[in-house]
């Protein structure tokens, strides 16, 4: 039986006078006391990282801890992060997102999933994941090669991980133009993790074409589903999000037949979903109609860390036909052609 531990965060705001805040000049200042385990279980090493991260993108020195953390705050958004165990030794991963307001009490928990090795081919990933259930993914085959296209499965939510490093990459023989991934509702993709990874991901789109020269975006975000009982667009699209160590590169998309459709981003289309990227790197993608990094037809994109090329980033430069060579956002018209770097905010 999956073991699940449970770590209780209870934030509580106190006077400035009474600890020490790295914030100057805040009358409202909070702190973020994380205490470890359930019923006073603890890892078995007791080795516990916990990293904090606020909405502007904002991470304060992680800390190494047994059974408590305390860390000194603004008031704001921020993003709790936990490793169990360190490096290639890493065995569970969880985090939650936590509001802090000032002279407020708020308070979170967060589940430690165990880590499962993938170490086989496409198909073994994509069964691990559609029929036995895997969430907390460490991939440890070099190379995967991709003929089909994994769906995240309805209230499923899949973090992958890399031991080395690991490239994923589209066959070359003509017969798959899908995305890799497609996240719609009620579901979401994590790549990486806050405060980093061992390995290193890449996603190859090796710059196939179909037979009919058809390709889609590496990744898709949205509110559709492409097969199985529940072939259907539904409400609020699935969530993407990326952290360092992991790169989205060399695809090309174009969709044929009917220019209308002509939609997908050269890495990323965001179709009613959300993209959130603190890290990583988008480069070397080509789209024959707009957004040759990332195209946002609807929904929402995040952007406070990694970087996007534009048309300016010599040999990692994503181009587009239509204009925005990092970033087009439909229902704007806005155009990003110059590189967006990690400091670049959308």
């Amino acid at each position: 039986m999956k073991k699940i531990l449970v770590i209780f965060a209870a934030l509580c705001v106190m006077a400035m006078g009474a600890c020490f805040s790295p914030w100057d000049g805040s009358d409202g200042q909070g702190t973020i006391v994380i205490n470890l385990g359930n019923g006073g279980a603890r890892n078995a090493d007791g080795e516990y990282t916990v990293f904090l991260t606020n909405s502007d993108g904002t991470a304060l020195p992680s800390q190494d801890t047994g059974g408590k953390a305390t860390f000194s705050v603004k008031p704001g958004h921020w993003n709790i992060a936990v490793h169990r165990g360190k490096g290639d030794n890493l065995n569970g991963y969880g985090e939650t997102d936590v509001e802090v307001q000032a002279g407020a009490t708020a308070s979170a928990s967060i589940n430690i999933r165990n880590l499962v090795p993938v170490g086989g081919e496409w198909n073994d990933l994509k069964e691990a994941i559609e029929k036995n259930q895997a969430e907390f993914v460490m991939l440890t085959k070099e190379v995967l090669i991709v003929n089909e296209s994994i769906q995240i499965p309805s209230g499923r939510n899949i973090t992958f991980l890399a031991q080395g490093s690991v490239t994923i990459k589209k066959a070359d023989d003509g017969k798959f133009d899908n995305s890799m991934f497609r996240v719609p509702s009620n579901s979401s993709l994590t790549l990486g993790i806050a405060g980093g990874m061992s390995g290193t991901i890449t996603f190859d789109g090796n710059k196939v074409k179909y037979m009919d020269g058809s390709s889609s975006s590496l990744i898709y975000v949205g509110n559709q589903r492409i097969y199985g009982s529940d072939r259907k667009t539904e409400g609020n699209g699935g969530t993407l999000t990326i952290y360092d160590g992991v790169i989205l590169t060399n695809n090309y998309a174009n969709i044929v037949g009917n220019p209308s459709l002509n939609n997908r981003g050269g890495a990323v289309v965001v179709d009613n979903g959300t993209f959130k990227m603190y890290g990583g790197e988008i480069s070397k993608n080509t789209s024959t109609s707009s957004g040759g990094g990332v195209r946002v037809l609807s929904g929402t994109f995040k952007k406070t860390g990694g970087t996007i090329y534009g048309s300016d980033g010599g040999d990692n430069s994503n181009t587009a036909t239509g204009g925005g060579h990092a970033v087009y956002y439909d229902k704007s018209k806005k155009s990003i052609d110059k590189t967006l770097g990690p400091r670049d905010n959308l």
